[in-house]
């Protein structure tokens, strides 16, 4: 283990903690504030371990949450959600090497919808989805540490996604079967 690979792997666990905190956010701010943070830290992380395509294509995403973080969603326009798409997808093409190299591109293409999506229920599903394709592509590019940082923080998002989202249903659910009983 060379200096360079370490480095990579400590900027992998910050912005891994950065995740989790965003996994844990209540307000679409402070999501966003998390995944800001986290992709400043993973673009230096895969950099160093020379996984360009998860670096390029952690870059669109990032500047799509800094607009939505100061601008809002709801003034981010359905043409600059197209540009980056196709951003994200001109990095994919030019970063191409084998079939996990299209890994991020699909989490980057998730994480667009995440992004300008205003449902906290969709997004912790969303993220769902894009932590095990990044999950799947640092394992590949020996990214262990940012590894075993995604599992905990996809374990993070099903455990928000059952308590912000299920867990309300189903105490709905069964409040509303009592109540049919008792009348």
């Amino acid at each position: 283990m060379n200096i360079t690979f370490i480095t990579a792997q400590i900027f992998g666990v910050l912005a891994s903690l950065c995740l989790i905190g965003a996994s844990k956010a209540k307000k679409k701010f402070e999501f966003l504030s998390f995944n800001i943070a986290s992709y400043v830290l993973f673009i230096f992380n895969l950099t160093l371990l020379k996984a360009y395509s998860g670096a390029l294509n952690s870059l669109f995403p990032m500047i799509l949450t800094i607009m939505c973080a100061i601008k809002g969603n709801d003034k981010i326009s359905k043409n600059m959600v197209r540009l980056f798409s196709v951003s994200v997808c001109l990095g994919g093409m030019a970063t191409y090497t084998d079939i996990y190299s299209l890994l991020p591109t699909i989490a980057s293409y998730i994480y667009i919808m995440t992004v300008i999506s205003p449902n906290m229920e969709r997004i912790r599903s969303l993220t769902i989805v894009s932590r095990i394709l990044w999950a799947i592509y640092d394992f590949i590019f020996m990214n262990y540490l940012t590894f075993v940082f995604d599992v905990i923080t996809l374990l993070s998002a099903i455990i928000a996604a059952w308590r912000f989202d299920y867990v309300p249903k189903i105490k709905e659910f069964i409040i509303s079967k009592e109540i049919k009983q008792i009348s």
